[in-house]
C-alpha cells in the first residue's frame, strides 16, 4: 500500500523496458528474451512473475538491476539475432522451404496457363490435338490448336516461354494424356454443379434420345429437367455408346447414367422422349421398364416430334400437298447444281433482291417446310427467270427445266404456296414455343389449344378470299392465269351400267369454290384433324388437372381439380387444402397472373408459409414438354466430333461436350482456376511437377 492506494503495474514501463511482458491473470511481470533465449537467468522473471512493486524501480529496484545484468544482455542479443534472421530468411532450412513455395507457386501459375487453353478450346469447340503433337515448328507443320495456342502464349509470358524452352520434357504437361486429365478436371468441376443444383432441386425429368454419330456409333444423349427456386434449367449430363439399341439395353444405360451421379430413379418425376416404340412401348419399352421402378415417372411424347409428325402426315395424306413438296423438293435439287444456282444467284441481283438461297426438306428439321415454302416465296421471280432461261437451251438440263417451269409457272403452285406459308407460320410459331426450355406442360397445352384454334378460325369464307386475292395479285404480277384445280380423271362406266343412273363426284364449275373445298378447307381439316389425334394425351385426367394450376383457368387451385395429381404424386391433401384458401386470398390482392411461373415466384417470396403448394408448383414445372434440349445437343455432338475427330475416345468427348453445351457454367470456372488446379494436382500427387 502506498497511502490509501494498492500498488499496481504501470503501462508506462513498457517504454523504460521493451522486454517487459505483463500477465493480468497473475497480475505479475516477465522478461520476454529470458524466458525463450536466456541461460540460468533470474528464475523470478522468467519462470515464476515478479509483482514486488514497490522494489520494481529505482537505482537498486529488481527491473532496473535486471536490465543491466549480464545474462539479460546475451539474452536480449540472442533475441535480436532470432529476429534478424527471421527478418532476412538466412537460415539454410528457411531458404529451402522459400524455395519449394516458390517453385510451387510457379508451377501453378504454369498449370492455370494450359488449362486456360484447354478450356478455351472446349468451350469453343476446337480441336486441341494435330496431326503430329512436337512442339517443334521445324518436325511438325500441324501441331495442333492446343500447342499453337500455349506457343502464342508463351511469347508474352516469361514463365511459360521458360518452362518450354529449359525446362524438363517430361515434365511439360503438353501431352496428350495430361489434356484428357485437364478436361476431366474441368469437366467434373462442371457436372458436380449441375448435380448439386438437382440434389438442391429434388424433382427431375429424365430426356432422352438417341442419335448415329460420325463413326458410325450409337450416342444415347441424357439430359436432366429441374426447377431451382421457380428456374427451369435442362442441363445436359452425359453422352453414352449404345453398343445395342433394345429396350432393356436402353433402359441400362439410362440407370447407369443416373447411377454415374448418384441420383435416385425415384426423385423422377416423369420422362420424355420421341414416339420410338423402343422407348414408347406400354409393356416392354423403356418408359414401362422404368415406369415398374417408379410408377410416378409419367411418359410425356416429345410435344415438338408430334407436331413435326402431324405436318408431314397431313402433307402426305393429301394429294395437292404431296405433289407441292415434291416440286419443291425437285426445285431444291435442280436450282443447287452449280450452274443453275449461279444463274439464280444472278438473277435475284437483277431485280434487286437479297441473294437467298433454297433450302432443303426434310422430315425430321422441324422448322424447315416453313423456311422452304418462305425462300420461294421470296424469291418466285428470279426462281421462274432461271427456269426460262435454261429452258431456251438444250440438252437434259433444258428438258427437266421445261417440265419443273410448267408446273411452276401455275396458278395451283402459287396458291399452295400462299396456302401453305399461312398455314406453316402459324405451327411455325407453335414449333418455337414448344423447344423453349421454360415451357412447362400447361404452358404448353394452352400453346397447343390456341394454334388449334387460330387454324380453325383461318377456315372461314373472310380468310380463304384473303387467300385467294393475294393468290389472284400474284398470279397477275407473273402472268400466271386462274386456272381450274386439277381433278382425277373421271372413270368411264362400265358397258353393263351404261342404263344405270350411278352416283358420283360432278365437275365444279366454280373456280373458287372448288379450290376452297378441295384445297384450304381440306387441309386445314386434314392438320386439325392430325393435331386432335396427335396431342390426345392432353386430355389425359392426370394431366389435365395442370389447368388447375393455370391462373386464367376456371378451376384455378381448386383442390378437387387437382386430386388426380396430387394423388399421383402422393402430396399431403390436408396440409394442402389451407395453403390453398389462403394462397388464393393472397393471389386476388396482386396483380393479374397469367403463367404458373408467376404464381410459383410470386409464392416464392413466402415460401416458409405454402411448402405443399410449391411441391406441386413444382413438380408441375419439372415435367417435361419436348426433348428439344436432346436434339440440340446433338447438333452440338456434330460440331465437336467431326470426320478429323471421329476417334475421340469416350470420355474425352463427354468432358469437352460438358463444357462446350454448358459454356454458361463452364464460364464460371474461369473465375475459379486455383481450385481447379488443387484438383488436378489431387489428381496426380505423383506428377513430376509440384503442386501442393
Amino acid at each position: 500500500m502506498y497511502g490509501s492506494v494498492k500498488r499496481s503495474f504501470q503501462e508506462r514501463w513498457y517504454h523504460l523496458f521493451p522486454w517487459l511482458e505483463y500477465s493480468i491473470e497473475r497480475d505479475c511481470v516477465y522478461c520476454f528474451p529470458c524466458r525463450f533465449f536466456g541461460v540460468n537467468t533470474d528464475r523470478c522473471l522468467s519462470y515464476q512473475g515478479y509483482s514486488d512493486w514497490k522494489h520494481a524501480l529505482g537505482k537498486i529496484g529488481t527491473l532496473t538491476t535486471h536490465d543491466s545484468s549480464v545474462k539479460h544482455k546475451e539474452a536480449t542479443l540472442t533475441w535480436k539475432q532470432y529476429q534478424s534472421t527471421i527478418a532476412h530468411d538466412t537460415s539454410i532450412a528457411n531458404q529451402l522451404e522459400r524455395g519449394r513455395l516458390k517453385t510451387i507457386q510457379e508451377n501453378r501459375e504454369y498449370v492455370k496457363y494450359i488449362l486456360e487453353v484447354i478450356l478455351l478450346c472446349a468451350q469453343q469447340g476446337i480441336a486441341l490435338r494435330g496431326h503430329r503433337e512436337v512442339n517443334d515448328s521445324e518436325k511438325s507443320t500441324n501441331i495442333g490448336n492446343f500447342l499453337s495456342l500455349v506457343q502464342l502464349h508463351s511469347r508474352h509470358i516469361d514463365l511459360l516461354r521458360e518452362r518450354l524452352e529449359t525446362g524438363p520434357k517430361n515434365a511439360s504437361l503438353l501431352g496428350h494424356h495430361y489434356q484428357n486429365s485437364m478436361l476431366s478436371v474441368l469437366a467434373e468441376s462442371v457436372l458436380e454443379y449441375i448435380i448439386s443444383e438437382v440434389k438442391s432441386a429434388r424433382y427431375y425429368t429424365i430426356i432422352v434420345d438417341e442419335t448415329k454419330d460420325v463413326s458410325k456409333k450409337e450416342q444415347l444423349t441424357l439430359v436432366l429437367r429441374y426447377v431451382l427456386e421457380g428456374v427451369v434449367y435442362e442441363r445436359f449430363v452425359s453422352y453414352t455408346y449404345c453398343e445395342e439399341l433394345n429396350a432393356a439395353a436402353l433402359t441400362s444405360y439410362i440407370y447407369k447414367a443416373l447411377d454415374s451421379v448418384h441420383l435416385d430413379i425415384q426423385e423422377c418425376v416423369s420422362q420424355c422422349y420421341d414416339g420410338a416404340s423402343v422407348m414408347s412401348g406400354a409393356y416392354s419399352g423403356v418408359k414401362a421398364r422404368i415406369q415398374q421402378d417408379n410408377p410416378r415417372a409419367i411418359y410425356i411424347h416429345c410435344h415438338a416430334h408430334q407436331l413435326n409428325l402431324a405436318l408431314v402426315d397431313s402433307c402426305r395424306s393429301l394429294s395437292h400437298a404431296s405433289d407441292f413438296f415434291s416440286l419443291i423438293e425437285s426445285l431444291y435439287v435442280f436450282i443447287s447444281s452449280s450452274v443453275p444456282h449461279s444463274l439464280f444467284l444472278t438473277k435475284q441481283k437483277e431485280l434487286g433482291q437479297k441473294e437467298i438461297t433454297l433450302v432443303k426438306l426434310s422430315d425430321t428439321r422441324w422448322s424447315c417446310r416453313h423456311a422452304s415454302i418462305k425462300a420461294i416465296k421470296t424469291t418466285l421471280p428470279a426462281l421462274l427467270a432461271t427456269l426460262e432461261d435454261i429452258a431456251d437451251e438444250s440438252g437434259s438440263r433444258a428438258i427437266e427445266s421445261r417440265g419443273l417451269l410448267h408446273q411452276a409457272h401455275s396458278f395451283p403452285f402459287i396458291l399452295s404456296l400462299i396456302l401453305f406459308e399461312k398455314i406453316f407460320s402459324v405451327t411455325g410459331n407453335l414449333s418455337n414455343l414448344l423447344q423453349a426450355e421454360q415451357l412447362n406442360y400447361a404452358g404448353a397445352a394452352a400453346c397447343i389449344r390456341a394454334t388449334k384454334q387460330t387454324l380453325q378460325n383461318l377456315r372461314s369464307e373472310e380468310k380463304w378470299l384473303e387467300i385467294w386475292k393475294e393468290t389472284v395479285e400474284l398470279g397477275t404480277k407473273l402472268n400466271i392465269a386462274v386456272s381450274p384445280i386439277r381433278c382425277r380423271r373421271r372413270q368411264r362406266l362400265p358397258s353393263h351400267l351404261s342404263n344405270c343412273t350411278v352416283e358420283g363426284p360432278t365437275g365444279v364449275t366454280n373456280t373458287i369454290s372448288e379450290y376452297r373445298t378441295l384445297a384450304y378447307y381440306a387441309t386445314i381439316d386434314t392438320l386439325l384433324d392430325e393435331m386432335n389425334k396427335r396431342f390426345n394425351e392432353l386430355n389425359l385426367t392426370l394431366l389435365q388437372s395442370l389447368q388447375a394450376l393455370v391462373p386464367t383457368s376456371d378451376n384455378f387451385l381448386d383442390l378437387a381439380s387437382l386430386h388426380p395429381f396430387l394423388s399421383h404424386y402422393s402430396i399431403d391433401k390436408d396440409g394442402l387444402a389451407s395453403e390453398l384458401s389462403v394462397a388464393t386470398t393472397l393471389l386476388k390482392e396482386t396483380s393479374p397472373l397469367s403463367t404458373l411461373h408467376h404464381v410459383y415466384s410470386h409464392l416464392y417470396q413466402v415460401k416458409e408459409c405454402f411448402p405443399h403448394l410449391l411441391q406441386v408448383l413444382q413438380i408441375a414445372m419439372t415435367i417435361g414438354v419436348t426433348s428439344a434440349s436432346a436434339e440440340r445437343s446433338f447438333s452440338s455432338l456434330k460440331r465437336l466430333k467431326t470426320h478429323l475427330r471421329s476417334t475421340m475416345s469416350q470420355e474425352r468427348l463427354n468432358n469437352v461436350s460438358l463444357l462446350h453445351i454448358e459454356r454458361d457454367l463452364s464460364n464460371k470456372l474461369w473465375h475459379n482456376l486455383d481450385d481447379i488446379v488443387l484438383k488436378f494436382a489431387d489428381a496426380h500427387k505423383n506428377s513430376r511437377v509440384t503442386l501442393k
